[in-house]
């Protein structure tokens, strides 16, 4: 029996170099792949958790301050925001929506293209293509969230705006109004302005 032994010319050693080299290298980039794969996926949904939270938060304190006030005593700023905190939860709401939308679609073209593919009707190089051609522009998410960050920021803005800038007319007659505490028999002055 003839013993076989590993070649030591140099264009192989070169070649064996370059093919664990390469090895090594596709190892990483799939690791690294799906490592950013999971860190975007991750970051994505709390992106969209905090827009919807942020958004929702905003309209909750504007709806509490006009209900506080009563709708025909708060200035256009406190309405214009509440406005812009609703447009900013549809916007949130699109994003989410699209998203789901896009990933079923993804996943109802993949498992079709598979089914061919396994009765050979397609070659995975079109299989892969097609693929490729459903991904939906980035962009759309993209715009969606930055949109409805856009209109938080817009009515907070515009809320603070109307907050600040708005005062009781030094005019305006002040009546004191006592009130009770239930556990306590000391009275609370508390100025209301007609």
């Amino acid at each position: 029996m003839s013993e076989e032994t590993e070649r030591t010319d140099e264009a192989y050693l070169h070649w064996k170099e370059e093919s664990e080299k390469r090895e090594r290298e596709g190892k990483y980039i799939s690791k690294r792949w799906e490592q950013l794969y999971h860190l975007e996926e991750q970051w994505g949904k709390e992106a969209i958790k905090y827009l919807m939270f942020l958004n929702s938060g905003g309209a909750v304190a504007t709806l509490s301050f006009v209900g506080a006030l009563g709708p025909e005593n708060v200035g256009w700023q406190a309405k214009a925001a509440l406005g812009l905190f609703a447009a900013g939860i549809i916007l949130a709401g699109t994003l989410v929506a699209f998203a789901y939308l896009s990933c079923s679609a993804l996943f109802a073209g993949w498992t079709s293209d598979y089914k061919k593919y396994l009765n050979e009707d397609l070659t995975y190089e079109q299989m892969d293509q097609r693929d490729e051609e459903r991904i939906p522009d980035p962009e759309i998410e993209k715009n969606l969230g930055i949109g409805s960050f856009i209109l938080f920021i817009l009515g907070i803005g515009i809320g603070a705006f109307g907050l600040f800038n708005s005062s009781t007319p030094k005019d305006a007659p002040v009546e004191h109004v006592s009130q009770s505490a239930p556990a306590s028999t000391d009275s609370i002055d508390i100025l209301v302005a007609k």
